[in-house]
Formats: C-alpha cells, sequence, structure tokens
C-alpha cells in the first residue's frame, strides 16, 4: 500500500482496570488524487500564461533583434570597405568593434530576459539573485512586449547589493504582469510614468 496513503490513528484508554486500543484509519487516496489534479492543473495555468506572454512578444522581439543585428552587418561592410581603401586606422577599428559590442550587448540582453523569463517555471530549484538584474529585465521585456509605448520607466531600487532567494522566472513573470497592468491602466496617454520602488519597513523604523 505505498502508493495507497492512509491517515493513522492510535489512541489507548483505560476502562474497568482494563486497557483499550482504538485504532481508525481514514483513506487518503482520494483526497491525493484530487490535489495531484490541482497542482497539475496550476502548472498546465502557469505553462499556458508564460506561452502567451511570449506570443505577445514575439513580434517586439523580433524587431528588437532585428535593429541591432542590421547595425551588426552595417559596420562590419564599413570596416571591410574602409580596410579595402587602405584606409582602416586603429582609431577607425576601435569606434566600429565598440559599435558592433554594444549591439551584440544589446541582443544578449534580450536573450538572457527571455530566458530567465521561460526557466524555472515548473522547476523547484531555487537560487540567489540581484533584484535590480530582475526589475531591468522585466523593465526590457515589458517595453518589447508594449511596443515600446512612450512610458518612462524608473528604477529607484539603488542598492546594487539587494539579491532576493526564490525561483528567479517566476519572479520575473510576477514583476513583467506588473508592469504590464500597470501599463494597461496608463494607456497611451504622454508623460506617462512607471516607477519601481523598494522600501523595507525596518529602515523605516529607524529613520523613525
Amino acid at each position: 500500500l505505498e502508493d495507497h496513503p492512509f491517515f493513522f490513528n492510535f489512541r489507548s484508554t483505560t476502562h474497568n482496570s482494563k486497557k483499550n486500543y482504538f485504532i481508525s484509519l481514514k483513506d487518503l487516496k482520494g483526497i491525493k488524487e484530487r490535489e495531484d489534479i490541482i497542482e497539475s492543473q496550476k502548472k498546465q495555468m502557469i505553462e499556458k500564461n508564460k506561452l502567451a506572454s511570449l506570443g505577445e512578444m514575439a513580434a517586439g522581439i523580433s524587431h528588437e533583434i532585428n535593429n541591432p543585428l542590421m547595425v551588426i552587418s552595417g559596420n562590419n561592410d564599413l570596416i571591410q570597405k574602409v580596410y579595402e581603401k587602405d584606409k582602416l586606422t586603429p582609431d577607425k577599428l576601435f569606434k566600429f568593434t565598440g559599435t558592433i559590442q554594444k549591439q551584440v550587448e544589446r541582443i544578449t540582453l534580450i536573450i538572457n530576459s527571455l530566458r530567465n523569463l521561460s526557466r524555472g517555471m515548473s522547476n523547484d530549484t531555487k537560487e540567489v539573485f540581484p533584484i535590480n538584474q530582475i526589475i531591468d529585465e522585466a523593465i526590457h521585456l515589458a517595453k518589447i512586449k508594449s511596443g515600446f509605448k512612450p512610458i518612462e520607466f524608473l528604477n529607484e531600487i539603488k542598492d546594487e547589493n539587494l539579491n532576493a532567494y526564490g525561483h528567479q522566472g517566476q519572479v520575473v513573470q510576477v514583476i513583467l504582469n506588473l508592469i504590464s497592468n500597470a501599463m494597461d491602466a496608463i494607456g497611451n496617454n504622454d508623460g506617462s510614468w512607471i516607477c519601481l520602488l523598494y522600501t523595507s519597513d525596518a529602515a523605516d523604523e529607524e529613520d523613525s
């Protein structure tokens, strides 16, 4: 009966100088099966929400990656043309490669943000990660998802050493959902902004 759980209750009493024992068993298999079904449905819902978020960002992701790729390709062509004219000085080469490096970093940020969004949603692995990095990734994904609406994002979390412990992918998803809800409430109004703050009750008590 290893796969068939029971709730076991044992009790002893004394009556007329005689000891009596009462044993009761409650079948938990049905309860366990219902809990497994609910947990499975929760995981399926999480996966569906994750895929929906990725689907909404697909067009924006394509556009966001295509732009730096065009810059990289253009600078590579310039390097070749300048080199063929024998005018490729160290300063020019440094300028071209610097521009290319910035675009590579831009693509890397997009890929890392998507990786953090998609991983860990159904994984039990927990880890320590910097809050600022997660905030920046969520903001970047929100911009892509929104098609770069005219909204200013303010990250007021100044502590670079502020870390959290948990499921990194789930935290990114939660923050992204909060930002998305804020953007939906704002609409397309000019001059709109979203500010992310961190407050500590302990710090507030010390200041008061």
